[in-house]
């Protein structure tokens, strides 16, 4: 509370001649006037209060949508990866069962035989691969279930 200095308070002494009445009415509507200011101050800190809070929760909102999109965008691209990966492999494994073919004939050259040799192990890496894309997705979905619950 802010102290009041005698040239502040001057407007509060009793003028002379003015009735007891006329005196208290006086500081009456001083008082009033102070309090009016006080409750205004209030009111506008009150407002300003108000308007942070809101501003935080609207940030706050802001924020969840935005780790919800980042988490819906690295879900769709984990998907799209994962279709990739299945549809290379089928790919990879077609080819290899081809080399293969080629290959068991006993005049196949030894690049040839190489190759297929390759193309089966390429087609092993990325089956793997699949694989583990498989559990990943299993292991996420239930993850997601878990944190459903709760």
């Amino acid at each position: 509370m802010t102290l009041l200095t005698r040239s502040q308070t001057k407007a509060m002494d009793r003028k002379a001649g003015e009735s007891l009445l006329a005196y208290e009415e006086r500081l009456a509507a001083f008082i009033q006037e102070a309090n009016d200011r006080a409750a205004a101050a209030a009111k506008e800190r009150n407002r300003l209060e108000q308007e942070e809070e809101a501003k935080r929760q609207k940030e706050e909102q802001d924020r969840l949508r935005q780790e919800e999109a980042d988490l819906q965008a690295a879900a769709e691209h984990r998907s799209r990866q994962r279709e990739r990966l299945f549809t290379r492999e089928t790919v990879i494994g077609n080819e290899a069962a081809h080399w293969v073919e080629v290959t068991s004939a006993d005049g196949a050259p030894e690049t040839e035989k190489g190759l297929s040799a390759l193309a089966q192990v390429s087609h092993d890496l990325v089956a793997t691969c699949a694989l583990q894309q498989e559990e990943i997705l299993h292991l996420q979905q239930t993850v997601d279930q878990m944190l459903a619950r709760l």
